[in-house]
């Protein structure tokens, strides 16, 4: 983990309340960021925490990173105000783990923007699922498509690809037999179901959480998540221990 400042490259608009943010970093991560980090970024004029995004992409050759980010209050809306310079933390969190066999990605809403890198690293040796909203909320299809073998665009209207949630999109190409693992971020209950999609087919699982996070850093403890089983369970930091767990160990709220 390391504090700097970068260059904001662009901060622009490319869907519907969703934002891409590219930083011209002043040191090379090559070997240090894995896909499904994060970095803390501090918020011009804003005084309170940093906050929390996934590294959306990272190309070594230009230094340049990127980060997709949703308008969702006072805070994201001064960082899409953002120029020149901005503060933050990086890399942060534990990403996904080595590919066994070839790895699906999926991906819902904002939960899309992570498993770009991933993308980047693992080439033709994975496909995606992206589940949005409508077609108004899409983001990033090209580069995606440039990446995987395969790429399916789910929307929960139609009005964007197939009519369908991310977890049917996903049994619908692990039932091909193709896939040996799956890559997932998203909200909880599209995670929880393409857990159990995975289960279904024997697919290896490993979700990227979301959780509100103070620090970043493991200390405040406020984004604790429970890992273990029905019997026996514990916190584990989301920040700190995660963001990527898993999917067997997770434990979903009701």
């Amino acid at each position: 983990m390391r504090e700097l400042e970068a260059d904001i490259v662009q901060n622009i608009n490319i869907a519907r309340n969703i934002y891409l943010l590219s930083l011209k970093l002043p040191e090379n991560f090559a070997q240090e960021v894995v896909p499904g980090q994060f970095a803390h970024i501090k918020v011009p004029g804003d005084r309170l925490l940093r906050r929390p995004i996934s590294i959306n992409d990272y190309n070594p050759e230009t230094n340049v990173m990127s980060f997709v980010y949703q308008i969702k209050g006072e805070g994201t809306i001064q960082l899409a105000r953002a120029q020149g310079r901005i503060r933050l933390l990086l890399p942060l969190g534990n990403g996904f783990p080595p590919k066994k066999g070839k790895v699906l990605l999926a991906g819902a809403g904002i939960g899309c923007a992570p498993l770009l890198y991933a993308a980047r690293i693992l080439g033709s040796d994975c496909g995606a699922v992206l589940a949005f909203r409508s077609g108004e909320y899409s983001y990033q299809l090209d580069q995606f498509d440039a990446h995987v073998s395969e790429m399916l665009l789910c929307t929960d209207d139609g009005s964007a690809g197939s009519r369908c949630y991310a977890h049917e999109g996903v049994a619908e190409l692990l039932k091909t037999g193709k896939y040996q693992t799956v890559y997932a971020c998203g909200p909880a209950p599209a995670l929880k179901l393409i857990r159990d999609v995975c289960s279904r087919y024997g697919a290896g699982c490993y979700l990227s959480l979301e959780a509100r996070m103070g620090c970043g850093v493991g200390a405040c403890v406020v984004c604790n998540v429970k890992i273990g089983n029905a019997q026996e369970w514990h916190y584990k930091r989301c920040c700190k221990d995660g963001p990527v767990f898993e999917g067997k160990e997770v434990i979903f709220d009701d």
